[in-house]
C-alpha cells in the first residue's frame, strides 16, 4: 500500500493540523496505537476521510503523539513533494 506519512509527534488537544494535498485523496489522523493497527493492516480509529484538492483541517482530539497518512489514486514522489501538513496558528 502506497501512502504519504507525517509524524507529527506530541500534540496537544485542540490543536489544528492542516494537509494540503494536490489532489482528491484519502487523510487520516491516527494515535500511536492505531498507527500500528494501520501499518500491519488491521481495524483502526481514525479522523478525517475524503478530502478534495484544497485539503482538510483536523483538530486533535486528545493529547498524545499523532500521524498523518494520506492515501491518493497513483500516489507518486512527486505528488508526496506537494502534500504539506502544518499546525494552524489560532488567530493568523
Amino acid at each position: 500500500m502506497n501512502y504519504f506519512h507525517e509524524d507529527l509527534g506530541e500534540k496537544n488537544q485542540g490543536e489544528t493540523i492542516e494537509v494540503s494535498v494536490p489532489t482528491a485523496g484519502f487523510v487520516r489522523l491516527l494515535d500511536q496505537d492505531n498507527y500500528r493497527l494501520f501499518r500491519i493492516r488491521k481495524h483502526h480509529q481514525y479522523n478525517g476521510g475524503p478530502v478534495k484538492e484544497t485539503g482538510i483541517q483536523l483538530r486533535i482530539p486528545a493529547r498524545g503523539h499523532w500521524h498523518v497518512i494520506v492515501e491518493m489514486p497513483g500516489l507518486t514522489p512527486d505528488a508526496c513533494e506537494q502534500i504539506e501538513v502544518f499546525t494552524v496558528t489560532e488567530g493568523a
